[in-house]
């Protein structure tokens, strides 16, 4: 019993540090913050007002973590949410309940985010479009 909760700790301990040390991510302000760069909308990080490092989390299986309350919460369609800030800056950013063909948009805010629809290709988070590998559809 004794071994397998040290193995347990130190499986989790690596992944711990593997999560927290694989982004470029400083803090500037202290509080909780998801990770957009994360299509499943499970990883957030945590920022202390000391030394500016994030320390990574990823909400529990079937959970995403929501801006406004700072928690893990159960999947909510985007609809009942409102744009955060960076989804503001972006305008579209990737359906966290989606399988690439779908984006959210949040380019109106005042409409709240809307799931849309590629028309071909994948939704590609770094051109902010749906790319079939040659055009980007907007």
């Amino acid at each position: 019993m004794t071994i397998t909760v040290i193995r347990i700790s130190k499986i989790l301990f690596l992944v711990f540090l593997t999560i927290s040390s694989s982004s470029a991510q400083r803090c500037i302000f202290p509080g909780r913050y998801r990770d957009y760069t994360d299509a499943t909308g499970r990883l957030y990080y945590a920022c202390n007002a000391f030394d500016g490092t994030p320390v990574y989390f990823r909400c529990p299986k079937n959970e995403i973590f929501n801006d406004l309350t700072q928690v893990c919460e159960a999947k909510a369609s985007p609809s009942a949410l409102i744009c955060s800030w960076i989804q503001i800056v972006l305008g579209k950013t990737p359906d966290p309940d989606g399988d690439g063909t779908t984006y959210i948009d949040c380019t109106q805010p005042s409409l709240g985010p809307r799931i849309v629809l590629c028309v071909k290709g994948l939704f590609s988070p770094i051109l902010l479009c749906c790319y079939d590998g040659s055009t980007c559809y907007y």
